[in-house]
């Protein structure tokens, strides 16, 4: 019985590490306040956290504000959905980029909005319009 104790007890605490080794603390140095906690948006944003929490203070030296942040790491698992991918043409940017939007609503069966980007060529109606997401 005792054995079966320390398993369960050994279990449970392997499992509450797990959760929080996805979590962080940044710090982070600024002459303001808001420069500091952009630093910590900024740092979350390049390696994929999501920010939990911001202390900020100004210490006794050093520079004038210091920071520090929670941060939790997202999920690395891609959405569910297959990604449609299409391209259209047209006399504008604008009227390129709707029939592209228009294009891919089409293939993917679905109301949503996918992002796009467009060219402009010196040929043909002018602008092509890429636009692709997950139907």
């Amino acid at each position: 019985m005792k054995v079966l104790k320390k398993l369960i007890l050994a279990t449970a605490l392997a499992g509450s590490c797990q959760v929080l080794a996805s979590d962080i603390t940044y710090s982070a140095y600024g002459t303001t306040k808001a420069q500091a906690q952009s630093s910590i948006h900024n740092y979350a944003s390049r390696n994929n956290y999501a920010v939990l929490s911001i202390n900020c203070y100004s210490p006794q030296m050093g520079p004038p504000w210091q920071c520090d942040g929670r941060l939790r790491k997202k999920s690395t698992t891609p959405p569910a959905g297959e990604i449609i991918k299409v391209s259209a043409w047209g006399y504008s940017e604008a009227n390129a980029t709707a029939n592209a939007i228009s294009a891919w609503r089409s293939a993917a069966n679905s109301t949503k909005t996918p992002g796009v980007y467009c060219k402009y060529w010196a040929v043909g109606p002018g602008w092509q319009c890429f636009a692709q997401g997950r139907a």
